[in-house]
C-alpha cells in the first residue's frame, strides 16, 4: 500500500489519506474527480459553484449561496450585479432564481418551443401528459421532434377523454367533416414525405453558419439567408439509424464534367415536406474527413427550417459534357473560316456571286447602288480606263529624261564646289602650320615641372580629406551599388517623420514613425461630447473618455475606424448609464453590458478585418 494512503472506503473505494505525508494532495484530487464523475452518472445536474458578481448566467445554471449553502437554479439569462451579495441580487431580481435542491425535479409548466430545458425539468403537454427532461437542450419548434429528450411520467389523456366521451360525441361528429376534408391534405403531405425519403439520407439541421464540422448526423449552411447560401456542410455520418458513413457518396457529387452545374441537391423537412430547398453543385466537394464541404448555388426554396429539424437530402447528378466534333466536308471549321475571311468566296458559296445566275428574282427599288454586280463592274471599268491614261502620261519617256537631266546637272555643280573646298582645306602650308602649333602645345603640357605641380593639387585616392563643399552626381533612386550618396539622394530616399495626428489617422502611411509620435498618440485621450447617442470618431485618437451626467445612452457604431486599431473607452457614469450599443460592438457570450450609475467602467476594444469591434467590459474602477 502507498505510504500516504491508509486504506479505501468500502463502497466506492475513496482513498483514506495521511495528510501529514508528502504528495497527499494528488490522491485528494483523485477523490474529487471520482466524486464529480459519480454525481454526473447518478443524474445530478452540474453546479457552477459559488455565485459570483459580474458573471453571465444562463437558464438552467445551478449555483449556491456561500452564506446560506442553499442551491439555486437560474430561470432568466442575465449578468449578475457588479457589487453586493447573492441575496441582494435575488431581492432586486426575484424572477431570476428559484431554490433548487439536488435531485428534486422542477415543474416548468406547459412545454414551450425554443426554450432551454435542463435535466430534471417537468412539463405538461396537451393538458394531461407529463414528461421529465432526461437531457439538457433547447426545445424545437414542435414537441414530437423534441420528445427524444423527455421521459413520460404519466399520461391521463385517455382517461380524461373516456370520462368526457359522451359529452364530446356531438362535438366529435361535428368535427368529422373537417377532419375528412383535412385528410386529403394530410395524405398529400404523407406522399410528399415518402417521395422525399426515396434515395435520400437524413441529417439533422444545425443553425450555425460556421464552415466547420457540424457534429455527427448534423448539417448546416454558411448563411442564414437561403439566397446567399454558397456552402452546404454535411457530417460524414448521416442521422439515419446507426449513423452510417455516406461520405464516399457525397464526395462524388462534383464528378460531372459539366462544371457550372454538376448536379442538383433536393432538401426537405421530413415532418413538413412543404419546407424545401433546391441547390445546384457548381464547384468542388472538399473532403475534411469527418465532414464534407459542398460548393453550391441557390435555385429555389419554400418555408423555413429550424434547429434540429430532420432533413431528407437527395442528389441527382448532371451528365458529362459531350465532346466537340470537327465536322466534315464544307462543314469543317477551316472551310467556314475561309468563307468569313473571303467575302467573295462566301458569296459564291451561297450562290450570289458575280458569276452566279440567281435562282430567285432580284428586285432593285430606285437607282441601283454599287452593291449591284453589273453596276459595280461598269464603275470599275470606267475608273480603270481613266487611271491607265494618267499612268501612261506620267510614264512618258521624254518627261522622265528631262527630269533626269535636271537632277544630274544639280549634282555636278554641287560636286565641283565641294571639291574646291576640300582642296583648300588640304593645303600643305595650312596643315604644317596647324601641326607646328599643336606640337608646341603638347611639349608644354608634357613638361615635368608642370605635371608635378598639377598632381600636387589632386586629392589622394586613399582617405582624402575634402574641404569646402564637395559635390558629386546624384544617383537615381533605387541605386544599390558603391556610388556616393549625395544629400539630394538621401533626402529623397529617407521619408520624413510622421506626427502623432498622422499616426492616429493613418494619413501619411509612407512616413517614418518615431517613438515620440507614438507616445504622444498613446497619451492623448479624446473627450466625447455627451448626447443620447454618441458615435466615436476613431480617426481622432486611440483612447476616449465619456462623462455621462444623466439618463440612458447609446454607444453608436464608430466612424473612420481602421482595422487593427486598439484602445480604451472610459465611461464616467456620474449620473447616467449606457444601455444599448451599435451592431459593430461584440462582447463575450453575445451579452452587451449595462454600465452602472456612480462608478467608472472601461471598455477595451480592437477593430478586426470584418469591421466588427471586439470588446471586453470591466466594471467598477475605484
Amino acid at each position: 500500500m502507498v505510504a500516504n494512503i491508509r486504506g479505501y472506503t468500502p463502497n466506492y473505494g475513496f482513498k483514506l489519506i495521511n495528510f501529514d505525508t508528502p504528495r497527499w494532495h494528488t490522491h485528494e484530487y483523485a477523490n474529487w474527480n471520482q466524486l464529480d464523475s459519480m454525481f454526473l452518472q447518478l443524474g445530478t445536474p452540474p453546479v457552477r459553484g459559488e455565485w459570483l458578481n459580474s458573471t453571465l448566467y444562463v437558464i438552467g445554471d445551478r449555483t449556491f449561496d456561500a452564506q446560506t449553502g442553499d442551491l439555486y437554479r437560474c430561470l432568466v439569462q442575465h449578468t449578475s450585479a457588479a457589487t453586493g451579495t447573492f441575496a441582494d441580487d435575488r431581492t432586486a431580481n426575484p424572477t431570476y432564481w428559484t431554490l433548487q435542491l439536488l435531485g428534486v425535479p422542477l415543474f416548468r409548466g406547459p412545454w414551450t418551443p425554443l426554450t432551454v430545458f435542463a435535466l430534471g425539468d417537468i412539463v405538461v403537454v396537451d393538458d394531461y401528459a407529463y414528461y421529465l427532461c432526461t437531457t439538457s437542450h433547447t426545445s424545437s419548434t414542435t414537441f414530437p421532434p423534441d420528445a427524444a429528450f423527455w421521459q413520460t411520467i404519466f399520461d391521463a389523456t385517455n382517461i380524461v377523454l373516456s370520462v368526457d366521451a359522451a359529452a364530446e360525441s356531438a362535438a366529435d361528429a361535428a368535427q368529422s367533416a373537417a377532419e375528412a376534408a383535412a385528410s386529403a391534405a394530410e395524405a398529400s403531405q404523407a406522399a410528399s414525405a415518402a417521395t422525399s425519403a426515396q434515395s435520400a439520407f437524413r441529417w439533422d439541421f444545425d443553425a450555425s453558419t460556421v464552415v466547420a464540422d457540424p457534429g455527427v448526423g448534423k448539417s448546416r449552411f454558411n448563411s442564414a439567408i437561403p439566397t446567399s447560401i454558397t456552402r452546404l456542410i454535411l457530417s460524414a455520418n448521416s442521422a439515419d439509424f446507426g449513423n452510417p458513413n455516406v461520405s464516399p457518396w457525397v464526395i462524388t457529387w462534383d464528378d460531372s464534367t459539366n462544371l457550372t452545374s454538376r448536379g442538383s441537391i433536393y432538401i426537405r423537412n421530413t415532418a413538413s415536406p412543404e419546407n424545401y430547398m433546391v441547390l445546384d453543385v457548381n464547384g468542388p466537394v472538399i473532403d475534411h474527413g469527418t465532414w464534407q464541404e459542398v460548393s453550391v448555388i441557390h435555385i429555389s426554396h419554400g418555408g423555413v427550417v429550424a434547429p434540429d429539424d430532420h432533413l431528407a437530402i437527395a442528389f441527382t447528378r448532371t451528365g458529362n459534357s459531350g465532346t466537340s466534333g470537327s465536322g466534315s466536308g464544307d462543314m469543317q471549321s477551316a472551310n467556314n473560316l475561309s468563307d468569313v475571311a473571303d467575302p467573295l468566296a462566301a458569296a459564291e458559296n451561297i450562290g450570289v456571286g458575280v458569276t452566279d445566275t440567281p435562282t430567285f428574282a432580284q428586285v432593285h427599288v430606285g437607282t441601283p447602288t454599287v452593291d449591284d454586280h453589273a453596276t459595280t463592274k461598269l464603275y470599275v471599268d470606267t475608273a480603270n480606263t481613266a487611271q491607265n491614261t494618267t499612268i501612261n502620261a506620267k510614264a512618258d519617256k521624254t518627261y522622265v529624261d528631262s527630269q533626269d537631266a535636271t537632277i544630274v546637272a544639280g549634282y555636278q555643280a554641287a560636286d565641283t564646289t565641294l571639291q574646291t573646298n576640300i582642296n583648300a582645306k588640304a593645303d600643305t602650308t595650312y596643315v604644317n602650320t596647324q601641326n607646328a602649333t599643336q606640337d608646341t602645345a603638347i611639349a608644354l603640357k608634357a613638361d615635368k615641372t608642370y605635371v608635378d605641380a598639377a598632381d600636387a593639387l589632386k586629392a589622394p585616392l586613399a582617405s582624402p580629406a575634402f574641404t569646402g563643399n564637395p559635390t558629386a552626381p546624384t544617383p537615381s533612386q533605387g541605386d544599390n551599388d558603391t556610388s556616393i550618396a549625395t544629400t539630394a539622394f538621401v533626402t529623397a530616399a529617407v521619408p520624413s517623420a510622421a506626427t502623432a495626428a498622422e499616426y492616429i489617422s493613418n494619413a501619411a502611411p509612407t512616413k517614418m514613425l518615431t517613438p515620440g509620435a507614438v507616445w504622444t498618440a498613446a497619451a492623448a485621450v479624446v473627450a466625447l461630447t455627451d448626447a443620447a447617442s454618441v458615435a466615436p470618431d476613431f480617426s481622432l485618437g486611440l483612447d476616449f473618455s465619456w462623462n455621462i451626467p444623466s439618463g440612458t445612452r447609446t454607444l453608436a457604431n464608430p466612424t473612420s475606424w481602421k482595422v487593427g486599431q486598439k484602445g480604451l473607452i472610459r465611461l464616467i457614469n456620474s449620473g447616467g448609464t449606457i444601455t444599448s450599443y451599435g451592431a459593430m460592438y461584440k462582447f463575450p457570450g453575445g451579452v452587451k453590458p449595462t454600465s452602472v450609475v456612480g462608478q467608472i467602467d472601461i471598455i477595451s476594444y480592437v477593430v478586426i478585418s470584418s469591421g466588427d469591434v471586439y470588446c471586453t467590459f470591466s466594471a467598477g474602477f475605484a
